[in-house]
């Protein structure tokens, strides 16, 4: 007697069949949602021939690590590099990318028109946007090898404040008394994430240089831009250099191989004030899956790191991300069980189909060897 009838089993076939397909879907949607955060698909768009692998570290205020410390990461880097086998493509000071930056707070922008704007100003320095490949609207990125560092990038929604138009690169704008020429506009961010973290306040991008001449320094974070030229130029004289976020991409001859060594350097250096994130792979399906038994990391930061909105908006991602492939995973429960079903039940036909066909073969030996007796014996056909 069966014990399911035709129409249910076809309408179980088909829920399971949409079930795989439900969760096909949401894998293409969660695999859309994370290439919104492009900065963590750095190393794939720069890897050619070699492999590359990208590592973050946040840091502390106060956390000791600056500028004058990356010529000490990069000759161990290069070192575990050598002994690994796998020597990094670059050459002289740059024999990897790599890039630091730090905010610096809110400030006041003034164009040539007198049109004043609170911005959100950001110091970069190495190679900021390779890392950060902002779609560019109009000129070129900033460099740390150009010729004359008072250029200022400026995004979409400011550059309409100020000017108009997007095409403003070459023009002025004044932060204070120190005038800057604008090197470029990029895109506002736009993905859902990134305007949740980034605030409602336009972004700008200096250079080292460009920080020093507002009048930023490594003893303080800022001096009143109203105070006078004698007292300017005197805390200017002194470099800033002040690290909140350091990125690199590096060779990995093995796996994980970036984000064990910039790990062993920072732990031996600046032990619990800093925070590593491994880029490469951060939002693959089962490591989001794992993480969905421990989302209360992403509520929970007991540090006192202050995180660029960039990396904010991919912390959002992963919760979201977390989510989304465990209920992609248990999508497909039902249909797995309907397929483990499925090969028992064919596994059972195919032990009875076994039995007869063994007994039927069985039968014929039987009859074969009484005819031979038989014709042997008794001359019978």
């Amino acid at each position: 007697m069966k014990i399911i009838s035709k129409p249910v089993r076809i309408f179980l076939l088909l829920i399971n069949v949409l079930m795989v397909a439900a969760s096909g879907m949401v894998f293409v949607i969660g695999d859309f949602m994370a290439k919104t955060q492009t900065y963590n698909y750095a190393a794939q768009r720069w890897s050619q021939d070699t492999d590359y692998a990208q590592v973050s570290c946040f840091l502390e205020e106060g956390s000791g690590f600056t500028k004058n410390n990356i010529d000490m990461l990069k000759f161990e880097l290069v070192t575990a590099l050598k002994e690994a086998g796998a020597d990094a493509e670059g050459q002289g000071s740059k024999p990897y990318p790599e890039a630091y930056s730090v905010s610096a707070g809110v400030q006041t922008l003034r164009s040539d028109r007198n049109v004043k704007n609170d911005t959100d100003v950001t110091v970069v320095g190495g190679d900021f946007f390779i890392f950060h490949a902002f779609e560019l609207l109009d000129g070129s990125y900033l460099y740390d090898d150009d010729t004359m560092q008072d250029g200022i990038l400026i995004d979409h929604d400011l550059a309409w404040t100020l000017y108009g138009t997007v095409e403003v690169s070459g023009l002025a704008v004044y932060i204070g008394d120190a005038k800057f020429y604008i090197s470029g506009v990029v895109e506002t961010p736009s993905t859902k994430v990134e305007k949740q973290c980034s605030g409602s306040l336009p972004k700008a991008y200096i250079t080292y240089e460009g920080a020093e001449r507002i009048g930023l320094s490594s003893s303080s974070d800022s001096i009143s831009l109203s105070a006078d030229s004698t007292a300017k130029t005197s805390l200017t004289q002194e470099k800033f250099n002040k690290i909140n976020c350091y990125e690199c991409m590096l060779p990995c001859p093995v796996e994980k191989f970036a984000y064990e060594q910039v790990k062993k350097f920072f732990d031996e250096n600046y032990k619990n004030k800093y925070r590593i994130v491994d880029n490469t792979g951060r939002f693959e399906p089962s490591l989001m899956y794992n993480n969905h038994k421990k989302l209360y990391k992403y509520f929970i930061d007991d540090s006192s790191i202050s995180y660029p909105y960039w990396e904010n908006a991919s912390r959002i991602m992963e919760y979201k991300l977390s989510n989304l492939y465990f209920w992609q995973r248990m999508l497909l429960v039902c249909p797995f069980i309907a397929v483990v079903c499925m090969f028992v039940k064919v596994y059972h036909v195919g032990g009875v189909l076994k039995a007869r066909l063994k007994a039927k073969v069985s039968d014929k030996y039987d009859r074969f060897r009484t005819r031979k007796y038989k014709r042997e014996n008794y001359g019978e056909n």
